[in-house]
């Protein structure tokens, strides 16, 4: 046999046998995906889905495909039923407590379009029981997030779901205006305010925007905004000067350049950086 015959018969036994390496790993491989997809079915009827679906995505996502990668996307899509299903049905019944659109109340734009706020809040409620009820299930947490969140920014439901805060923060800046205390409702209400499109977020408001055309109110409202970062840069002060003086004399230093010289937190912030240098 002549030399190059040689080597051209080697390099096909090299070939031959690499493949029946290839072969081997392969069918080891696809015997443990096997027993990984029986562990997985194990986990789903145990009730375990989170596991149970990371699983299956493991082997749905192999390369090369084989029988598990389908038995396992199958898995997936099964999983997903329930919650979608789940899913589709609030979003209906959502859908149901705004009232319907005529002719009518499209021409009456000025006429305010409400829903039911109890309705709203009880579907809502069993949207958060979905979502926590498959929180960390793989193909399933994300799309439900993604979904309920985009429900929550609906104009109409956004005035539900934002009310008790908004109604909260307005109780308590009318409370402050009882007191004399303009300059902490002008905060509050600039807080509650932020829950728009909520009914008591347009109160505070409008409320706010009164308030702040005297400008007596709008003078005292800005130092209490300069005061209150002040003193939260003085407690973050404390906290870092042990281990980062420098961090510490840097929000000393802005506290100096804001306060006003004849305040308490100006002369704290003084005295603290003289210790730090």
């Amino acid at each position: 046999m002549s030399a190059g015959r040689a080597f051209f018969q080697s390099q096909m036994a090299a070939a031959a046998q690499a493949a029946a390496r290839r072969e081997a790993a392969l069918q080891k491989r696809m015997e443990s995906d096997r027993k990984i997809f029986e562990i997985a079915h194990e986990y789903e009827l145990g009730g375990d889905l989170p596991t149970a679906s990371r699983l299956y995505r493991r082997l749905a996502l192999r390369r090369p495909a084989a029988d598990t990668n389908k038995s396992a996307q199958e898995r997936l899509v099964h999983i997903q039923e329930a919650p979608f299903a789940m899913l589709q049905e609030l979003e209906n019944q959502l859908q149901k407590t705004k009232p319907p659109i005529t002719k009518k109340s499209a021409l009456l734009k000025s006429d305010p379009v409400t829903v039911d706020a109890n309705e709203v809040t009880r579907i809502f409620a069993s949207l958060d029981k979905l979502q926590l009820d498959y929180a960390a299930v793989a193909t399933v947490e994300s799309r439900l997030e993604d979904r309920i969140e985009l429900l929550r920014k609906d104009p109409l439901f956004a005035a539900v779901l934002q009310e008790p805060a908004a109604a909260e923060l307005w109780k308590m800046g009318q409370e402050y205006e009882k007191k004399q205390q303009a300059c902490c409702a002008v905060q509050v209400y600039e807080q509650a305010a932020s829950f728009l499109p909520a009914a008591s977020a347009k109160l505070a408001r409008s409320r706010l925007q009164t308030l702040t055309k005297d400008p007596v109110v709008a003078r005292e409202a800005e130092r209490c905004r300069v005061l209150q970062l002040c003193h939260e840069k003085f407690r973050e002060a404390e906290k870092v000067k042990g281990f980062n003086p420098d961090k510490a004399r840097e929000h000393l230093a802005r506290i100096i350049e804001l306060a006003p010289q004849d305040t308490s937190i100006h002369k704290a912030a003084r005295e603290q950086l003289a210790m730090l240098k």
